[in-house]
């Protein structure tokens, strides 16, 4: 039976001017190793190095699915090169027609590089591991349904982005139709006692209607720099016991990075 591991949690954060993408990448471990969205460049290493933590590294994993083709969910998928990669066919040809904003015009080109393999509800990835139709945020979003010794798990991306839309039963941003979204919200929460949404941590759906139950806690930090002073700020939101704290911290280090993925960090100071 597989099992489903948080390789990074999403959040949704919105600030006023612009979203920041940071979309939930899971890792489904049974007869196959599988991962769900591969989330914006700028996580890239942090998602190597916590797939390294779990035992996995990128060229191990086999299948690659992406729950929808927006930017934030689908920048990395170059970081498994042994994979194929599942995508619905209405979402391929909801991303040719250019979709929408957040579809990026490059994405049929990079895709035909790849083994893309378009599969619809009742694929199997691997036994216990199948698809779920979930259109509404997108023309083909879909999701990845996974029997697992703690429940029925649902990966379902945009579908549900976080707690409050699954309690809601519909996503706040609908760009292809309204009452498909809906129609998902309550298909994907009819089958799954656990979701791992698109921008959040993974929950437990409490029985009639009582809430949901956080299964990890997650914190992150923004950090805002202030040009030639010597600081920057950081603020930190915690969800383990929903503070925000912001404090002075030395401004981002130098990154270098080399052609095998590698990189070291120098101090701003020691430049």
């Amino acid at each position: 039976m597989p099992r489903v591991h948080l390789v990074v949690p999403g959040f949704t954060i919105r600030s006023d001017q612009t979203r920041l993408g940071l979309s939930t990448v899971a890792l489904v471990r049974g007869q196959r190793t599988t991962v769900v969205d591969a989330a914006i460049y700028g996580r890239r290493t942090w998602i190597v190095d916590r797939l390294r933590a779990l035992g996995v590294s990128p060229e191990q994993v086999d299948a690659l699915v992406l729950t929808h083709l927006h930017w934030d969910h689908m920048q990395n998928f170059d970081l498994f090169p042994n994979a194929t990669i599942y995508v619905h066919p209405a979402e391929i040809e909801y991303a040719r027609g250019r979709g929408d904003w957040a579809t990026m015009r490059y994405v049929e080109a990079a895709l035909a590089e790849r083994v893309v393999e378009p599969v619809s509800e009742g694929f199997e990835v691997e036994p216990g591991a199948r698809i779920l139709d979930t259109p509404g945020h997108t023309g083909g979003s879909m999701s990845l349904v996974v029997d697992t010794p703690e429940g029925t798990v649902g990966i379902v991306g945009d579908a549900l982005p976080n707690a409050r839309t699954a309690i809601r039963r519909k996503p706040y941003l609908i760009f292809f139709d309204e009452r498909a979204a809906e129609i998902s919200a309550e298909k994907i929460v009819s089958q799954c006692q656990v979701l791992y949404c698109g921008h959040d941590r993974p929950f437990r759906l409490l029985p009639e209607g009582q809430g949901i139950e956080y299964l990890v806690p997650a914190s992150v930090s923004i950090q805002v720099g202030y040009g030639l002073d010597a600081v920057d700020r950081v603020a930190t939101f915690s969800s383990a016991d929903g503070s925000v704290t912001v404090r002075d911290a030395p401004p981002a280090p130098i990154h270098i990075y080399a052609p095998d993925g590698q990189h070291r960090s120098i101090p701003w100071d020691q430049t």
